[in-house]
């Protein structure tokens, strides 16, 4: 089993797989002295994302600030991972001030909200920059995420349709009205 390094393990299937926190290994449910076991294996699919595009779209723009004039149909909402939305906040505010894009002014802007910390300090701007294999394909990376985003939207949406259609409004009582509201 692999780790991605924030304590989160993947199997070979493309799933994360989640353990609940452990409980005592046995305990007595009341069925006739059955012991049962109360740790449960979740296998969950990980959601449409490529932390990879992410990394590599934020180095590009890191190499080359320009780049960000390519990409500008992304929002920091589209990025899976929260502080790789950060940064790219940090990115589109500086850009959109016609201030300087650097490592200093980079590191700045995220203190001054609180979150260079968070993302791993600058030490996490420096491995975006080295994790980059060039920075000529920061649209096509933009793309990548941006497809990924929209894929999630997709899925949380098919997900509140099934709640709902599991759980109609007690307004809501003919069905092909529930279908008309999906």
């Amino acid at each position: 089993m692999e780790t991605n390094g924030n304590g989160k393990h993947y199997g070979g299937n493309g799933h994360i797989s989640l353990i609940e926190p452990p409980a005592p290994p046995a305990y007595q449910n009341g069925n006739g002295g059955k012991r049962q076991n109360a740790r449960k294996l979740i296998d969950t699919p990980l959601p449409p994302c490529s932390i990879e595009a992410e990394e590599s779209l934020l180095g590009s723009i890191l190499i080359e600030p320009d780049m960000i004039i390519e990409v500008t149909f992304l929002s920091p909402s589209d990025f899976y991972i929260i502080k790789n939305g950060w940064v790219f906040a940090v990115l589109q505010a500086l850009f959109d001030r016609r201030a300087p894009m650097d490592l200093t002014t980079i590191q700045d802007e995220l203190e001054q909200r609180g979150q260079l910390a968070e993302i791993g300090g600058p030490a996490y701007l420096t491995d975006l920059i080295n994790a980059t294999p060039t920075a000529l394909h920061a649209e096509y990376y933009a793309r990548i995420v941006y497809r990924d985003s929209v894929r999630r939207q997709i899925i949380e949406a098919a997900g509140k349709i099934v709640q709902t259609t599991y759980s109609p409004p007690e307004d809501m009582t003919d069905p092909e009205e529930l279908l008309g509201a999906a």
